[in-house]
């Protein structure tokens, strides 16, 4: 399973609401961290430009 699809799996969201394009950008800034050792996925915020 794709990893925005596995964090969009219990909410009221869907990929449906967003383009390819998008999607595919949102996929170009995920990042992973080792987090109380288990990887975790993480993207930076455009408004805070933080983790």
């Amino acid at each position: 399973m794709d990893i925005i699809q596995t964090i969009l799996k219990d909410s009221n969201y869907h990929l449906a609401l967003f383009t390819k394009k998008e999607i595919e950008d949102l996929q170009e800034t995920i990042f992973t961290k080792i987090t109380r050792g288990k990887e975790t996925s993480y993207i930076n915020c455009i408004v805070r430009k933080k983790d």
